[in-house]
């Protein structure tokens, strides 16, 4: 056979075999285009019923070789073919698992998203102002005052009633005082008024200790006493009661001072303020009584022990803290 073959002729296949060779060895390329002209050649071949699996046969030909090839350009082109030739529309079921993998593996990929609870701000958190609540809580107990003293009927006790003067005639004032705040004037308060007027003229008025009638005397004494507008024992009333007024602020905010001291906790704090503000007694802090510059005195003292016990001003408190009450009840 090789006789018959001219040297020319012989040479030149040899060349042209050896030029293919090289050619699929340095083009990837070259293989999977030969290997797709002869799945189409055998395609030709076969009827029609079985293109769908030569395709998918060719698919997975192409798709082999391109994974396993290093270059990136290749890659790209392998990808573009697979996604020009779609399957027919009656292999749905294939398709469909396709999207489902797909699916599985970019939920498996990405990292799932686990959502934090939101943590409210400093800013949205909620507290009362202890000025406000304070004389909310006073402007409620002499409001209450007014409605049951005019509701209620007076108790004849036999207690103490301090005197009048019998030729003191009413001022223009005193009605408006008494309807408003007479209810406040009862028990203790007579002792009080009464030591503030006239000082301690008798012997059972002994038992009050003189810092709270004496801060009344100056106040009234400061504003002229009786005047035609007013007497002074209206006037010391109002007085009284404006100055535990002052008090009893001062006292709230020593008592949250002091909560947050040995508690260490704001909402205690307040829940603390609101119980003292709110609470059975708490008229006894709006009477003329000591309870509301005690109180102040007594949550000063014991705040700035926590703070500097050594302290020279914590004796000024104190002592004014004793001037006040004699038992500290």
């Amino acid at each position: 056979m090789w006789k018959n073959i001219p040297p020319s002729s012989r040479f030149r296949s040899n060349r042209s075999r050896s030029s293919t060779s090289k050619r699929t060895l340095s083009d990837p390329t070259a293989n999977v285009n030969v290997a797709s002209t002869r799945v189409l050649q055998n395609c030709e071949t076969k009827p029609k019923t079985d293109i769908t699996k030569f395709n998918q046969i060719r698919q997975s030909k192409v798709l082999n070789r391109a994974c396993k090839c290093p270059h990136k350009q290749l890659f790209t082109m392998s990808n573009k073919a697979t996604k020009n030739q779609q399957p027919p529309a009656g292999n749905t079921s294939t398709k469909q698992h396709q999207n489902h993998q797909h699916q599985h593996n970019h939920s498996s990929s990405s990292p799932k998203k686990t959502k934090t609870p939101s943590t409210p701000s400093s800013s949205s958190t909620w507290h009362i102002s202890i000025t406000s609540l304070a004389l909310l809580s006073r402007l409620s107990v002499i409001t209450l005052q007014v409605i049951s003293n005019h509701l209620v009927p007076d108790h004849d006790a036999g207690v103490f009633v301090a005197p009048r003067d019998p030729e003191a005639a009413p001022a223009k004032l005193d009605g408006a005082v008494n309807f408003f705040l007479g209810g406040l004037h009862r028990w203790d308060g007579q002792y009080f008024l009464h030591i503030s007027e006239y000082g301690y003229s008798y012997e059972n008025t002994l038992a009050f200790f003189p810092l709270f009638p004496f801060l009344i005397k100056i106040a009234t004494s400061s504003l002229g006493g009786s005047t035609p507008m007013i007497t002074y024992r209206e006037l010391s009333l109002v007085l009284a009661v404006l100055l535990n007024l002052v008090c009893f602020v001062l006292a709230a905010k020593a008592l949250y001072k002091l909560s947050n001291l040995v508690l260490g906790n704001k909402k205690k704090s307040e829940l603390a303020v609101i119980l003292f503000c709110f609470n059975p007694a708490s008229i006894f802090f709006t009477a003329p009584y000591t309870e509301a510059l005690f109180s102040w005195l007594s949550f000063s003292v014991m705040a700035q022990c926590i703070d500097d016990i050594n302290s020279v001003f914590i004796t000024i408190p104190l002592s004014l803290s004793i001037l006040c009450r004699s038992n500290g009840e």
